[in-house]
Formats: structure tokens, sequence, C-alpha cells
């Protein structure tokens, strides 16, 4: 693979202070996050050094609120780019807008809560962010009030304000920086929740997985009782009875949900023998006094339970202990369950399975995961 030569010149070039160098460009991963988080440590920066020094207090102020506001702007722009990631994995239509090239924070910030009408999990932060967020663009709606002292029109900026105490901004900059986190985390996290495909117009899979629980028996599902549940379900939701129908179509065909209401869909993979097979083994194995022996004894180990149980048993053991290990969601079973089985050889795969003590708890958090408590008893 051929070095690429980086650009440099006097004043941006590598020095001898390794601590010093910073990384950039392709030099690293860096987003818009990365700069985000820049602009975000500047402010507390600033902030320690206007305390540790009353002097700077006045000149200090510009390029501090300027950092804190483009540390605003950078965060409205990844979440306006996160949530429309998210409506294309749900094939939802929106306009796309090209936001990059404006500086104006409230009509950002005004697409942005209207694109987090999605989901109402950002209903809470939104409202409580908003009067945060118009504090700034009441002050300097396009970036420019603290960048200069006049703007285009040669009209002095800041007349209306007399002092700015960086105490008080500080507590309401730390209020919206942990607003601003938790809507980057329900991004994240919402982004891989829509991926399973595990939702209807108007239900979440998060509700989904309530009306879920808020279900009796499948046997009960006859009786009048039943009624008075859906009509629960239908005005707790605000649903019609046509999206409980589908909601409660993919209800009873999902591994974990349908465990909610007592009706397990079983792997086929694997049997209740097969991991009691697995765990007197495992737990044979762990109780030996191994010493320098110790890959001779899991490897005997390791054929033994390979020559008791299927390769399709083993395969599953390893696909609910990567969703238990990772807190994987219970859709992951299938799509991780082919990816082992065409991998590399079963011995050498199923070698990992003894390493650790803990990996039958993380197999049955796995299973748990994914609806299997059968496995459990």
């Amino acid at each position: 693979m051929a070095i690429k030569n980086y650009k440099g010149n006097e004043t941006f070039k590598v020095g001898r202070n390794q601590d010093l160098n910073a990384c950039v460009g392709n030099n690293g991963f860096n987003d818009i996050g990365t700069y985000e988080y820049g602009y975000d440590k500047a402010v507390n920066i600033l902030v320690d050094a206007a305390k540790n020094d009353h002097g700077i207090v006045d000149p200090i102020i510009y390029p501090l609120i300027f950092s804190a506001r483009h540390r605003i702007e950078l965060f409205l722009k990844k979440s306006i780019y996160a949530l429309e990631e998210i409506y294309k994995t749900i094939s939802r239509k929106i306009v796309y807008l090209n936001y990059l090239p404006t500086h104006d924070i409230k009509r950002l910030w005004e697409h942005l809560k209207t694109l987090c009408e999605i989901d109402c999990r950002y209903k809470d932060v939104v409202l409580e962010l908003s009067s945060l967020i118009e504090d700034y663009y009441i002050i300097d709606l396009t970036g420019e009030t603290f960048r200069y002292p006049y703007d285009k029109n040669d009209v002095h900026h800041l007349d209306d304000f007399s002092c700015i105490n960086i105490g008080i901004f500080k507590r309401q900059y730390d209020k919206a920086s942990e607003l601003m986190d938790n809507i980057t985390y329900i991004n994240n996290a919402l982004l891989e929740e829509y991926k399973t495909g595990t939702f209807i117009d108007g239900l979440s899979r998060v509700q989904l997985e309530e009306i879920s629980k808020m279900l009796p028996s499948r046997e009960e599902w006859t009786n009048p009782s039943f009624d008075e549940i859906r009509e629960r379900i239908k005005s707790t939701y605000s649903i019609s009875g046509r999206a409980l129908s589908r909601a409660l179509n993919i209800i009873q065909k999902h591994r974990e949900f349908s465990n909610n209401f007592g009706a397990i869909i079983p792997v086929t993979e694997l049997t209740y023998n097969d991991y009691i097979v697995f765990r007197t083994k495992f737990n044979e194995f762990h109780s030996l006094e191994k010493g320098k022996e110790y890959f001779k004894y899991k490897n005997k180990y390791a054929t033994d339970i390979c020559s008791l149980i299927s390769a399709q048993a083993i395969y599953s053991l390893m696909t609910f202990e990567e969703i238990g290990y990772f807190s994987r969601y219970s859709e992951d079973y299938d799509p991780l369950l082919k990816h082992y089985s065409n991998e590399e050889s079963l011995d050498i795969l199923f070698m990992r399975l003894m390493d650790s003590k803990r990996i039958p708890e993380w197999i049955e958090k796995g299973m748990v995961i994914c609806g299997q408590s059968h496995f459990l008893k």
C-alpha cells in the first residue's frame, strides 16, 4: 500500500514533540462530531482560563461564546444528518435540504424539531432544550456577533447587552450540553433500533415491546375480556384497530415479544439437551486445575463437546453469546447464525466459547434477549 505524502509548510507541519502533534484530515477519524467535541472542549478550557485570570474575562468572552455557539451549530447539523438517516432507514419521505452553508441556528433548530417528531422519545429533551437554544439565536442568529464588533451594515454588535457573566453562561451551557448529548445518544440508538425493521407507522419497536407485555396468554385472545385490552392499547398509543392488528401480527411472529405472553417460538438449531451437554462439559473443564496443560484440556473438552452436539447447535451457542455479550437485538439472531455457519473451522470457532467462566452468563443473557427462556428452566 502506497504511503500518503501529506502536505506541510513552516507553520502547519509535524513537530518533534509528539504530544503536541494534532491529527487532522484523513490522519485519524475526523468527522463533524470530532469538530463539535473540539469546540466543546474549547469552551471548558476558556472558562477555566477566565476563572484563573479575571483580567481576561472581557476579551475572552468573544472566542468563548463563539466556540459554544459553533458547537451548537455543529450539533444541529450533525443531528439533522443523523435523523435523515433514520428517515431513510424506515423509508419515510422527507425533503432533503443542504443545511451545511447556513449559520442560522434558528432555522436549523426548527428543522431539527420537525424531524424529531418521528419518535416520541425526543419529545421531552427537545422541549427542555428549546429555550436554551433560543438564548443563542436571540443574541447571535448567524454566527457573526462574537466574531466581529460590527455587522455587514456597520451596526455595532451587543449594544442591547451590557454584561455577560461567565459563571451563569457556563451553568446554562452545561445544561444544553447534557441535553445535546442525550439527543446524540437517542439518534445513535434509534438508527440501530430502526435497522431491525421491527416497527410500523405510529409504533416503534419499543412500543411494540410494551404492547406485547400488556397481552394475556394467546389462549385468552378469544375471550370477551380481550376486547377491553385491545381498546386500552388503542387508547394508550392513539392507534386504529387496523394498526393494532398489524402490531399483533408482528408481535406473534417475533421470538422476543411473543415470549412476553407465553408463546415461545423456539430456535431449531439448539435443544435443551444440547445446552445441558455444553454446560456440563464447560463446568467440568473450568473446575479442573489445568496449569501448564490448559490448552491440552481446552482442546480435549472442545473436541468432546463438538462430538456430542451438532455444528448448528454450536453456531447457535456462539450467536447467543455474542448477542448477550454485546446486548444486541434479538433480530440479529438469524443473520449472526448465518455468519457463523459460513465462518472458519468449527473447532477454532468453538475454542472461543471455552475461554471465560462468564461465557454461560452471556449465552443465557442472549437467550433471554431472544425470548428463549425455556433453556433456563
